[in-house]
């Protein structure tokens, strides 16, 4: 934009003409023309060509400008740089020249002159470079990811605009829509526009792009299975119509002048070719293949950085990198076959492999190459099924014994075993087996298979009833571990099948086998109790425990008090004991999925009475204690018995405390009473699924009654506490002290 400002005397000025020399190059815009000050309207007139191959004269004539304001003149228009040969980057413009003449009050004419400065010519200058690499998916899809780095060149000296690269993958390959993307690049578009074809588009990308800060444009192109499908196998040596270009333009959006520019940085080329040979033939679960691979270079220029890749081998090392043209580079891997590799009923066909060689040409830009190998495989396999993986005692089991020939010859004399490691009752087989218990198949043809269905039931366990009274009381040190269990031990059931068999066309004879594992589990009620410490004891407790109703009750009456005790042992030696106390029951109800526990550690006193009881369709625990020391109490009520950690409990309640505390708690699982008083630390948080929730914590004085019904949702408590600071012995020579403010909430 050139602006002419006309410093007028303070009086009236007539017959005023401004005339305005552009350079050639340039082309005035006349519809950008504006004027203001003292007057805003003037005769305007433009020499002819416009075009920018020719100066242009611009005059613009006013019969009259009155300034006795003082408001001047000035002219302000737009001009274009003309695409014409002349205007290549770095050219300077000579300045254009305005004139000035015009006649004052006095009728004195008056003039001047005034040049602008010179103007110099720039361009855009982009380029563009294409990087491949192998890439392989977890189910074997062979494909390359290919990366187009874009950027201006140090020549380069304005932003570009309206930038567009295409790029073509080569035949044998087709596109990934989903990976199509801009990495670090300004804002634009990535789109496919055919199966081989992507482009990126972008409004502009300015100088800040360049050899230090690329812009990086990626994605993948897997081997077209079509193609290979129809084409020679292991041959691929067509030329490609691999290809990317870029265009760009001067100027932004549509303009008739700007310079459009474009290059093309991935020529079409002749590719690699690649064969791809097996031995042995007809191979079978357990041999070794091995993969003879030959690459040639079908280019009239040298390939280097050579790589190869197969799909299910990985990276094949070649003997050489570099291949001239005509040249070739060899390979060998081997592969054992494994029984996944066998086609199944709905995976037939044989074992397949691709290849991939990828080089770089002599502009650094991608050759590739494909191949494949088909290899038949002498596949007779045996799978065992069950229609379940945990089972209860008493229950039945359907298994299902497939043989499938998937190979490309039939098998014959084949004999099937089945073989259990665990007692079941035989209810059913179909088809019924030989007197001998062994299933014989005089011929089995490919591509077919048979079926045998076994009918089982799990033998029941044994039930049993125990219960016990006893009492304990004196001075000294006391271990007690009980554990309780209305459930039998888990244990697992594998049934094995083997099968043996021959074919007289591979002059093959072999023996396959499967097995299957069935968890056989009963779930119950569980307890478990743990007392130990030094000093005097008085202990009562009853226990009673049924399998077949799956019930456990405990009753349980303890009052200790902790002391160093020392025992005489024969040829005056002695042992001395000093523990303080600790009182542990926990009850885990699997099958209406609850759990509850109450203990007590480092307690130098305890008085204690507790009752628990565990059957098929409730959990309660009644706990009346006081104590010194540290105490817990826990609640947890999961949805179901198959409830995981990952679900939400219906109700989940744990109270700590440290000090001298007495409580009293009654719960069936989903309701809690409590009342608890005493000194020291407390920290108590209860949840009702994930909508309700009450806690406290804090030191010193305390005193709760609490009443939770996660049945209902309701939750009601009355509480008094005060802060000070807490202490408490835990050994002889530790102690905690702890000082927390009171926290207490409901919602």
């Amino acid at each position: 934009m050139y602006k002419i400002e006309i410093d007028l005397p303070k009086s009236v000025a007539r017959n005023m003409v401004i005339a305005d020399v552009l350079p050639r190059g340039l082309i005035y815009k006349d519809e950008s023309l504006k004027i203001y000050g003292a007057t805003s309207s003037a005769l305007t007139s433009v020499s002819s060509p416009n075009n920018g191959t020719e100066e242009v004269v611009i005059e613009w004539s006013f019969d009259e400008v009155d300034n006795t304001l003082d408001q001047d003149v000035t002219i302000q228009f737009e001009v274009l740089v003309a695409d014409v040969l002349e205007n290549q980057d770095g050219v300077v413009l000579v300045p254009n020249r305005a004139t000035l003449r015009f006649e004052d009050e006095g009728g004195r004419i008056r003039s001047c002159s005034e040049a602008s400065k010179p103007l110099k010519i720039v361009e855009p200058c982009l380029s563009a470079e294409k990087r491949a690499v192998p890439d392989i998916t977890g189910s074997g899809d062979l494909a390359i990811i290919y990366t187009v780095s874009l950027s201006h060149l140090p020549s380069s000296h304005s932003d570009s605009f309206d930038v567009e690269v295409t790029d073509s993958v080569p035949v044998g390959f087709v596109c990934s829509p989903d990976s199509i993307e801009i990495l670090p690049g300004p804002p634009g578009t990535a789109e496919l526009i055919g199966p081989s074809t992507v482009r990126w588009s972008f409004d502009e990308v300015d100088l800040s792009w360049n050899e230090d800060r690329d812009v990086l444009l990626r994605y993948r192109a897997a081997v077209d299975e079509m193609y290979l499908a129809s084409s020679e196998e292991g041959v691929t040596d067509e030329v490609s119509e691999a290809a990317g270009w870029l265009n760009w333009t001067s100027a932004p959006g549509d303009n008739s002048c700007e310079r459009a520019y474009s290059t093309s940085y991935d020529e079409s080329s002749p590719e690699l070719s690649v064969l791809i040979g097996a031995s042995p033939k007809w191979p079978k679960v357990g041999d070794t293949i091995t993969y003879t691979y030959s690459v040639s270079n079908q280019c009239e220029d040298q390939i280097t950085n050579l790589t190869l890749t197969d799909n299910r081998l990985g990276q094949i090392d070649l003997d050489r990198k570099t291949l001239l043209p005509g040249e070739l580079a060899m390979a060998t891997a081997n592969y054992v076959v494994d029984d996944a590799d066998l086609p199944g009923p709905l995976n037939s066909g044989p074992l397949e492999n691709k290849a991939l060689a990828l080089g770089n040409g002599p502009l650094n830009n991608p050759v590739v190459g494909i191949g494949q190998i088909s290899v038949d495989l002498f596949g007779f396999s045996v799978t065992k099924t069950t229609d379940k993986n945990t089972v209860n005692p008493g229950e039945t089991l359907n298994y299902t014994i497939s043989l499938w020939n998937g190979g490309s010859t039939y098998v014959t004399n084949v004999t099937v075993r089945d073989v259990f490691d665990g007692k079941v009752e035989e209810i059913s087989t179909s088809p019924p087996p030989d007197p001998d218990g062994i299933w014989r198949f005089d011929e089995i043809e490919n591509g077919s298979s048979k079926n045998i269905t076994l009918k089982v039931r799990v033998p029941e366990t044994q039930d049993f009833e125990f219960s016990m009274n006893q009492g304990v009381s004196g001075e000294g040190f006391v271990n007690v571990a009980n554990d309780y269990k209305t459930s039998p031990p888990s244990y697992t059931i594998t049934n094995r099948v083997y099968v043996t068999f021959s074919s007289e066309n591979v002059n093959a004879t072999g023996m396959v086998s499967d097995s299957k594992s069935v968890d056989v589990v009963r779930t119950g009620t569980e307890l478990s109790i743990r007392e130990h410490g030094s000093g005097t004891y008085d202990g009562e407790g009853e226990i009673e425990l049924l399998t077949e109703k799956k019930s456990i009750s405990s009753n349980k009456e303890v009052s200790a008090t902790y002391g160093t005790t020392a025992l005489g042992l024969y040829q005056n030696r002695s042992v001395t004991y000093s523990s303080r106390w600790t009182e542990e029951a926990k009850a885990k109800n699997r099958i209406t999925g609850t759990s509850v526990s109450e203990s007590y550690r480092y307690a130098t006193s305890i008085d204690r009475e507790s009752r628990i009881n565990l059957d098929k369709s409730e959990t309660s625990m009644d706990v009346n204690s006081e104590f010194d020391g540290m105490g817990h109490i826990g609640i947890l009520k999961m949805p179901s018995s198959n409830s995981t950690a990952h679900d939400k409990p219906v109700f989940e309640s744990r109270e700590d405390y440290t000090g001298s505390f007495k409580i009293l708690v009654e719960t069936d699982g989903s309701k809690s009473s409590k009342t608890s008083s005493g000194t020291g630390f407390v920290a108590a948080d209860k949840r009702i699924g994930s909508s309700q929730r009450s806690y406290e914590s804090g030191t010193r004085n305390y005193s709760s009654d609490e009443e939770i019904n996660a049945g209902s949702n309701s939750i009601a408590k009355d509480l008094s506490f005060v802060y000070a600071p807490s202490s408490q012995n835990l050994t002889n020579d530790f102690s905690l002290d702890l000082s927390m403010k009171w926290k207490e909430g409901m919602w």
